[in-house]
């Protein structure tokens, strides 16, 4: 009895220590992996700054000032979605209060291109003896742009 009772201490007391070796070993990674962690987290801070002098440089050498950056970036971002209809650096609202003003769109100024303003810009460039695609380019633009009041 006392010999069972010592092979279940002896058991017993490895369990426990092979335990606390794989807490242990879990531990170490857990310090490595964290220490990667935190150097990949310096790497992206740092990448950061760079891209920001960067821009900083391109913006000085850039002769645009930064509001028409800004317009021409907000531009970028309204006709984002829009398959490249609009060529030019302009609002989807210029256009479609142009082609209204022209007598060829009747929807609302919403800044959306739908079928409307697509058969519009058709119908604008055809009367306007210009190639009839329904994309807003350097040429469709400057006779339409002419419809806009400011």
């Amino acid at each position: 009895m006392k010999n069972i009772i010592a092979v279940l201490a002896l058991i017993l007391t490895i369990g426990t220590l092979a335990g606390c070796q794989t807490t242990q070993g879990y531990k170490d990674q857990v310090a490595t992996l964290s220490g990667r962690v935190q150097t990949l987290e310096s790497t992206v801070e740092q990448r950061d700054r760079e891209i920001a002098d960067l821009q900083d440089q391109i913006d000085s050498l850039s002769p645009k000032s930064s509001e028409r950056s800004t317009a021409t970036a907000q531009v970028a971002t309204d006709n984002k979605d829009h398959l490249g209809i609009i060529r030019v650096a302009v609002p989807v609202t210029d256009v479609q209060t142009a082609l209204k003003a022209a007598g060829y769109y009747s929807g609302n100024i919403d800044g959306k291109i739908g079928p409307n303003t697509i058969a519009g810009i058709a119908g604008f460039q055809k009367a306007n003896g210009l190639k009839a695609d329904s994309i807003v380019g350097a040429k469709t633009w400057e006779a339409l742009k002419t419809y806009l009041t400011n």
